[in-house]
């Protein structure tokens, strides 16, 4: 029997249902959201949620609020800002922010208080979420149900959906229960269990039945890299480096058409190369982000973007998270997305030779990796929470977790 009763007594932060409830609203299931009036039941905890965090801070004494927490704060106000000052989706922006924000400060008060508990909670939460989806893709092998977009008033069919999600948007919930299953095992002292392997079953199957590529790979990438660092001592992958290198190439993307570029260095004829579709997409986004460099765009409607993009089925986004950002919210959202990673890579390098701090290095790097073809607006709050877990990492890796 699986015992999720903190012992910690206090604040309501710590309580594992709240986290639990907390964490489903922040996630969001698929087919949950799309039951009647399950928008508005999520909506109302977060609010609720949001406004039982603040009071909590605000009545501690010890208030004080990490430099990584702001920055992520920045990011999604940034997004609002824009939203406001193009008249564009102002309310999912701010339901947005207070979904991040409710993870982020439930993730910090909780790694600075009772860390192993916390992770206890969101690893088996994420646990039960991927064995629902797992039935489901048994049950339902055609899919729960078909999601829709409108264009040009014509209702056309879109994406299959299960329970969490559909397509490489899977590997956002199976990222961090793989990481946190690392962190299971070590302070359990083992290297594997049937708990281990059956989460891993589920995760791999939804990848292989959604035909998730990208996400494939970056979950069979950390499989091996954390069976390398159980076994040897390797260096940790810097994220100061891997962001470097990653402007780089996206200064690259904005200023040269790359895939024809890539098709040429591969020998292909021009148009060949375009990355599922891809670089359409992303040709029209750096357009965009020429326009409006600054403030960017806001978070603009899906019918509208749909029709930016010419009807083009398999864009409702610029499927690039930094495509996005910098198009929604300009030179200040990426900025400060850019400060944010910078941030988290420093308590990460002090700690860089422990295994856990190695592994939550490398996982943030195939988060990164796999947002570069995805945007993930929906689901990025977990994201945000392996953040926390780095900025926070000295309060909690030594005392709780890690030996």
């Amino acid at each position: 029997m699986i015992k999720l009763r903190m012992k910690t007594r206090g604040s309501l932060l710590l309580r594992s249902w709240f986290i639990w409830a907390v964490l489903i609203a922040a996630i969001q299931p698929d087919v949950l959201v799309h039951l009647p009036k399950g928008v508005t039941v999520f909506n109302l905890i977060s609010v609720a949620a949001f406004g039982v965090i603040c009071i909590d801070f605000a009545c501690s004494r010890s208030f004080k609020l990490d430099w990584g927490v702001i920055l992520i704060f920045l990011v999604q106000a940034a997004l609002v800002v824009s939203s406001i000052l193009n008249k564009a989706n102002v309310s999912f922006s701010v339901k947005k922010l207070l979904m991040v924000m409710d993870i982020v400060l439930l993730t910090s008060k909780n790694l600075k208080s009772n860390a192993a508990g916390f992770m206890k909670n969101v690893y088996w939460l994420l646990y039960v979420c991927i064995a629902i989806h797992f039935v489901t893709l048994f049950v339902f092998p055609d899919g729960i149900f078909t999601s829709y977009y409108e264009y040009q008033g014509t209702q056309i069919p879109y994406l299959k959906h299960w329970f969490l999600s559909t397509g490489n948007n899977y590997v956002l919930f199976v990222l961090p229960a793989f990481f946190l299953d690392r962190v299971r095992l070590s302070r359990q002292k083992k290297r594997t269990d049937l708990i281990s392997m059956s989460l891993y079953l589920m995760g791999f199957y939804g990848m292989f039945k959604s035909i998730a590529s990208t996400s494939l790979i970056a979950c069979a990438l950390f499989v091996c890299f954390a069976v390398l660092v159980e076994w040897k001592k390797i260096p940790m992958p810097s994220l100061k480096i891997y962001t470097l290198l990653g402007v780089l190439f996206f200064v690259l993307l904005v200023f040269l058409d790359f895939g024809n570029v890539l098709g040429g260095l591969l020998g292909k004829p021009e148009g060949s190369v375009t990355f599922t579709g891809r670089t359409k997409t992303w040709g029209m986004a750096v357009d965009w982000i020429r326009q409006s460099p600054i403030f960017g765009y806001g978070y603009e409607r899906e019918t509208l973007l749909i029709s930016k993009f010419g009807g083009n089925n398999t864009a409702t986004h610029c499927h690039n998270l930094y495509l996005d950002l910098f198009y929604r919210t300009g030179i200040v959202g990426l900025g400060a997305f850019l400060v944010m990673l910078w941030r988290c890579a420093r308590p990460l390098k002090r700690h860089k030779h422990d295994s856990l701090s190695i592994l939550l290095s490398f996982t943030l790097f195939l988060y990164l990796a796999v947002l570069f073809q995805m945007e993930a607006y929906f689901n990025l709050t977990l994201f945000y929470m392996l953040l926390t877990f780095g900025f926070t990492l000295e309060h909690w890796a030594e005392k709780e977790v890690l030996t």
